[in-house]
């Protein structure tokens, strides 16, 4: 057992600050993009009809597809606020079963489990695409979820029901939502499953589940469809997509964020054990050849930049290892570490604070401008064919942006009108016009 002092105020009052900001702007969350193709749909065709013909005709994540159009089947104002919630309050259980598995004592875990999701939220490439896109969030986060799920049932190490169970259930939602993060879990648990016989009975069912449901994702005749949408294969420009996309983690998201990313981690210095330095070049080894492999596929594929929602995945990872990184501090500047380990959360605090002041105002002012452009489509009278000109939405800031193309034909514009079931078309208004 690791032993633990008292509590100090500070992990608890971070934990809380990031609670407010979360919830605060997921308040502020509205749909957008690909969410009013999928509203629509399931708004005519039901929950079951819809998944089935968007895994027919465009897409094989199947059961990331079957959550989004859940969700957006009984959309009403509380929805996206929900469906925010249930992310953050599903990774706060695994992250705390973690916790509890490497011995943390009670009074510490629950604060420290938010704190690292809080570094998480903070580190990742582009808050509002990652976190809260129904449409996408439920393929790239939820995975990510059901992976921490996944892992804290195998760190328990005993055979009760739920960790039978679960693992299960894990298995299939990755393997037939994240074709990457499926691959990079299979092999995992491969080399987990040879090196750790003891592991074998949860880990060869959650095996043969997660590759089953990754072959129904596969096989997909959406996926075919789909690929005839896509530019031409070209090695060359993939190859340079792969390397901007390298490049813009490595020397934007990682400067960035890291300060916010390292005071999540300090407040865990006193309750892990250190590491050794030969163990900590060998994360920071996987930690970059991840890095490099998880936007490869999407760029390889699309001969474009990995999009935010791809590289979410490393938001949670560069949390992971900045944590190990603290592991081996411990026994490099043990004063030094005590010290920031104390001062970190207050820190934090101030930064969660800081990020309210900011992006509240911010994400208030989008939403209401939202709100009242819906209500202005309602009640807007025109004839079939004519095409009405919107004002621009304002800055959304971490939220993923409603707006609209000044293209009556763009994908974005069709879909906000057949969401709404609107006669007319509609165009934002240009810097021209």
């Amino acid at each position: 057992m690791i032993k633990t002092g008292r509590i100090s105020p500070g992990p608890a009052l971070a934990a809380g600050s990031f609670l407010i900001l979360y919830v605060g702007l997921a308040w502020f969350n509205r749909l957008s993009r690909d969410d009013f193709a999928l509203l629509e749909l399931v708004k005519s065709r039901g929950i079951l009809h819809a998944t089935w013909l968007f895994y027919s005709d465009w897409n094989g994540r199947w059961i990331a597809l079957l959550q989004s159009h859940t969700w957006l089947a009984f959309y009403n104002r509380y929805t996206l606020l929900l469906f925010a919630i249930s992310h953050l309050a599903i990774a706060w259980w695994a992250v705390r079963r973690i916790l509890v598995s490497l011995r943390l004592s009670i009074p510490h875990h629950n604060w420290l489990a938010l704190i690292f999701i809080n570094g998480w939220f903070l580190t990742t490439q582009g808050v509002g695409e990652s976190w809260w896109w129904v449409s996408t969030s439920t393929s790239y986060m939820s995975s990510l979820v059901a992976l921490l799920v996944l892992t804290s049932c195998l760190l328990r190490k005993n055979s009760g029901t739920r960790n039978l169970v679960l693992p299960l259930l894990c298995a299939l939602y990755i393997g037939a939502s994240n074709e990457t993060l499926a691959l990079l879990s299979i092999a995992a648990m491969v080399a987990l499953a040879w090196k750790k016989p003891d592991l074998r009975r949860q880990l060869i069912p959650a095996l043969i589940v997660m590759g089953g449901a990754f072959a129904t994702l596969l096989v997909a005749p959406g996926n075919m469809r789909r690929s005839e949408h896509l530019s031409p294969f070209s090695l060359d420009k993939g190859v340079r997509m792969w390397l901007i996309s390298g490049g813009r983690f490595f020397l934007k998201t990682i400067p960035l964020h890291v300060l916010w990313t390292i005071l999540a981690a300090l407040p865990f210095y006193g309750y892990l054990p250190q590491i050794s330095t030969k163990q900590l070049k060998r994360v920071a080894g996987v930690w970059l050849i991840l890095a490099l492999v998880i936007p490869a596929p999407s760029v390889l594929i699309t001969s474009d930049v990995a999009p935010d929602r791809v590289m979410a995945p490393m938001g949670l990872l560069t949390q992971v290892f900045t944590i190990v990184a603290v592991m081996w501090l411990k026994g490099q500047w043990p004063v030094v570490g005590q010290k920031a380990a104390v001062m970190s959360s207050w820190l934090l605090l101030c930064g969660n604070i800081l990020w309210m002041v900011v992006q509240f105002p911010v994400a208030s002012t989008y939403a209401n401008a939202v709100d009242a452009r819906m209500q202005n489509l309602h009640n807007i009278r025109k004839a079939p064919g004519e095409v009405v000109t919107l004002a621009p939405l304002p800055p959304s800031g971490w939220l993923l942006s409603a707006e609209v193309s000044v293209d009556k034909n763009d994908d974005l514009n069709r879909q906000l009108k057949e969401a709404l079931h609107l006669p007319f078309d509609v165009r934002v208004e240009s810097l021209q016009d």
